[in-house]
């Protein structure tokens, strides 16, 4: 349905809908950006302990295995379908793209967006000093859930600017009802004053005297616009 706006309601409606749109943007980007921190920082979490769980069992399984006098060639070594496991010594480890620092076993190469995570054997079973987890996906994959979150984003903010249209036009709908129903009032009383006011000027002539019937009509006239008033 096509509504007929003044020039002003047009302007009206315009900044209170520039408004509305201004607020949700700002809102929607503040909330999509928390929103992606957030999923990034516990996604992270989830990752890195579950790396550490996985490094701490194979750090075990390999000491049980040297206590229960098994060799190196015949111990199977732990698999893990989400992460690729290495075995370093000592001197290995410092071929790996950082430099260890004691206490911290979560490392970054941004140059691959790998995580390490390095779990230090203090027997040293079979000459293994360090058990070294990585992952490679995880940094990789930012671009692909900034895209998620833009998606997302987006969505939300076409349907809530959708709803915002449409209150918008119910808003402004009665008061241009409103608008109508006054011009049509003024149009009737406008044509129902037109009868008296022609019978006054009818009966008023400025060359002669007013005869009685013309002041009949003139009172009728008077009292006609007075009740339409």
């Amino acid at each position: 349905m096509v509504i007929d706006l003044t020039k002003y309601e047009k302007k009206t409606l315009f900044s209170f809908f520039a408004l509305y749109v201004g607020s949700v943007t700002i809102l929607l980007a503040f909330i999509v950006i928390l929103f992606f921190n957030r999923n990034y920082e516990n996604q992270y979490k989830q990752i890195v302990t579950s790396m550490q769980m996985e490094a701490q069992e194979v750090c075990s399984e390999v000491m049980m295995g040297g206590m229960e006098g098994k060799t190196k060639k015949n111990f199977h070594f732990p698999k893990s379908y989400k992460f690729s496991i290495e075995y370093y010594s000592i001197e290995q480890i410092k071929t790996l793209p950082f430099k260890l620092i004691h206490g911290k076993n979560v490392y970054h190469d941004n140059a691959t967006d790998t995580i390490f995570y390095v779990e230090p054997n203090k027997k040293g079973t079979w000459g293994i000093d360090y058990i070294v987890l990585q992952e490679k996906k995880f940094l990789g994959n930012t671009f692909e859930r900034i895209q998620h979150c833009t998606f997302l984003f987006g969505s939300i903010y076409l349907f809530v600017i959708f709803v915002g249209y449409i209150l918008a036009r119910y808003f402004i709908e009665p008061i241009v009802e409103q608008r109508k129903q006054l011009n049509n009032f003024i149009k009737d009383t406008t044509h129902e004053l037109n009868t008296p006011i022609s019978a006054i000027v009818m009966s008023i002539n400025d060359d002669a005297t007013i005869s009685k019937k013309g002041l009949e009509r003139i009172k009728y006239s008077v009292k006609r616009i007075t009740e339409i008033y």
